[in-house]
């Protein structure tokens, strides 16, 4: 009878383990891998609101007849408000915030003389997406955005004075998350 008792309850555990498995929050926090280039990671808020910090790094070096070397830096932040579900599908609007520096040397050799040139930027913009994350499994999912960005620049030159400029296009972003 003792015996019995202990079988009956070790199979109901059993069974009961596939859905209390099923019924884990999902993760609220993912690694982003995005195109274009980009590394972030995404937090869910709450189910109508995430987070999504990405970074983006980038360099060049020439060496023709002189050299050149170059190398990028940039943040962003993008907030995104879930406004439907269908099933493993959810859309999402998506304003966008992101800062990035640049900078530029340049050195020319001609006849045994070298002249060197340096030339920095740094810009900030702003876009407003729509947006859609599909989900695979409990690990991962694949996103996709399209909008309209805005952006300023500045350059400061040598002299004191500084160009500014401002610019306006399309942006679109594809990317995987993994979560943990």
């Amino acid at each position: 009878m003792h015996i019995l008792r202990l079988v009956t309850l070790t199979l109901a555990a059993a069974l009961a383990a596939p859905a209390i498995a099923a019924a884990q929050a999902p993760p609220k926090t993912g690694l982003t891998m995005g195109y274009p280039e980009s590394i972030g990671m995404i937090w869910h808020a709450s189910d109508r609101f995430a987070l999504k910090p990405e970074v983006t790094l980038s360099g060049s070096s020439t060496d023709s007849g002189g050299s050149s070397d170059s190398w990028n830096v940039g943040v962003a932040v993008t907030a995104l408000i879930y406004v439907h579900t269908y099933d493993q599908l959810r859309t999402y609007i998506a304003p966008r915030f992101d800062y990035g520096h640049s900078s530029t040397s340049v050195t020319l050799t001609s006849q045994g003389s070298a002249t060197s040139t340096s030339l920095s930027r740094h810009g900030t913009g702003v876009t407003g997406s729509f947006g859609a994350e599909y989900t695979l499994g409990s690990h991962f999912g694949l996103f996709g955005e399209a909008g309209v960005n805005v952006t300023h620049s500045t350059i400061p030159s040598v002299n004191g004075n500084s160009a500014t400029g401002n610019a306006w296009g399309t942006r679109t972003a594809v990317g995987v998350i993994l979560y943990p």
